[in-house]
């Protein structure tokens, strides 16, 4: 297996639903770091997992969406509760729509909150 991963960070401000989050149930700002990771079985023909300034431009079009949001405002998260790992979903499948067929393989996607927490997402395109 070939991996190829590119990283960006973004920030957004959001509340998260239920007691469980405690104080972070109020509005509050995050700085998430993030990784896609692109995994395949074979090279493409160019002899590269996927290119790297593809993998890059890509991941910015998506975290430049979310980049300084506040989340709670936005129309695709009024019914979700913006945790780590519903937004590492959702850049998934934003990154997904963005590939359009260009490649054929597994993203993973890691956000870390800090260097103590994260979590990911890992599916094929």
């Amino acid at each position: 297996m070939y991996s190829l991963a590119v990283n960006d960070f973004f920030m957004v401000a959001h509340s998260l639903k239920g007691e469980e989050f405690g104080v972070a149930q109020n509005l509050h700002g995050a700085t998430f770091e993030i990784t896609t990771e692109y995994k395949v079985e074979k090279l493409n023909y160019s002899g590269v997992v996927i290119d790297v300034t593809v993998a890059t431009e890509i991941l910015k079009k998506v975290t430049t969406t979310l980049n300084y949001k506040n989340l709670d405002e936005l129309k695709e998260f009024k019914k979700l509760n913006t945790t780590m790992e519903v937004l590492c979903e959702y850049i998934h499948n934003q990154i997904s729509k963005h590939l359009s067929g260009d490649f054929e393989g597994t993203l993973k996607v890691v956000i870390k909150e800090s260097p103590l927490a994260h979590c990911s997402y890992e599916n094929k395109i």
